[in-house]
C-alpha cells in the first residue's frame, strides 16, 4: 500500500516507514545526497537563497564519499551544535576547504535545587535565551556572505531544528514555512532511525516529540521578544 508524505510525517517514531517511499522522497529537494549523513537538507523557503544554509544529523558516520558530497554542495563552514562531551566522543570529519566551528547549543546546567525542565518547549526556550554567542556566530556568518554552511547536532531534530527555525523567523518566513521545514525530520531520520532516536533519548532530560514537533517550534520561536533579543 502506498503512503503519502503527510502520512509518513505523522508516523510514530517507533513505526518504520516504507523504505521504497523513503528512498524516493529523500532523492528529491530539499534533501541532499550525502553518503552516511542522514537528514541533510537545504532549509531555504521561497524568497530565500537556496543551497546556502543546510542542516543534518550527526556527521560522525561520514564516509570519504560523504566528505566529497559535502564539498560538492558547497559547504564551507560546519556549525557543530553538540556539547563538548559529544564532540570528544565523536569528532567531526576533516574536509579539505571546510572549517568547523563548535558552537554548543545545549540546555544550560540546571542550578542546584532549581526545577529541571519538564517539557520540550522549556528546553527549546532555554536554547534561545541562554546561547546568544551561538546565534551571533551563525547569523554573522550568514549576514557576512561567508559561504554555504551546514548546522548539525546529534539527532538533527531539536538543536538543529531550533537553529533553522530561528533563521527562518528572522527572514520573515511564514508560520507555515517554518512548520513545513521542521516537520520532515521524521522522514529524513528514517534511514538511521533506531540509532539516532536512541541517541536523542539519552541526551534529552524530557520526552522527545515527533508527531507535533513542528507546532512546538512555530509557537516558541515566532515571538517579537525572542526575535528582538537575538538582534540585540
Amino acid at each position: 500500500m502506498s503512503v503519502t508524505l503527510e502520512e509518513s510525517l505523522a508516523t510514530n517514531i517507533n513505526v518504520p516507514i516504507d523504505p521504497v517511499f523513503v528512498s524516493q522522497a529523500l532523492s528529491r529537494d530539499p534533501w541532499k545526497q550525502v553518503d552516511h549523513v542522514p537528514n541533510c537538507r537545504d532549509i531555504a523557503v521561497e524568497g530565500m537563497r537556496k543551497n546556502y544554509v543546510f542542516r543534518s544529523d550527526t556527521l560522525e558516520f561520514t564516509s570519504e564519499q560523504g566528505k566529497q558530497d559535502l564539498a560538492a554542495i558547497g559547504v564551507k563552514t560546519i556549525f557543530d551544535l553538540r556539547s563538548t562531551a559529544e564532540i570528544e566522543a565523536n569528532s567531526n570529519p576533516r574536509i579539505k576547504g571546510t572549517r568547523v566551528q563548535e558552537v554548543a547549543l545545549t540546555a544550560a546546567t540546571t542550578p542546584a535545587g532549581a526545577p529541571k525542565f519538564t517539557a520540550l518547549p522549556e528546553v527549546y526556550m532555554d536554547m534561545l535565551t541562554s546561547h546568544k554567542a551561538t546565534w551571533t556566530a551563525i547569523l554573522k556568518h550568514i549576514g557576512d556572505d561567508s559561504g554555504a554552511c551546514l548546522m548539525h547536532c546529534t539527532g538533527g531534530k531539536d538543536r538543529t531544528g531550533v537553529a533553522a527555525a530561528l533563521i527562518l523567523s528572522l527572514v520573515v518566513a511564514s508560520h507555515e514555512d517554518i512548520a513545513d521545514e521542521y516537520a520532515p525530520s521524521r522522514l529524513g531520520i528514517e534511514p538511521a532511525r533506531e540509532a539516532l532516536t536512541a541517541k536523542i533519548t539519552s541526551l534529552l532530560e524530557v520526552p522527545s516529540c515527533w508527531d507535533a514537533s513542528c507546532l512546538l517550534v512555530t509557537h516558541l520561536l515566532l515571538t517579537s521578544d525572542v526575535r528582538a533579543g537575538c538582534h540585540s
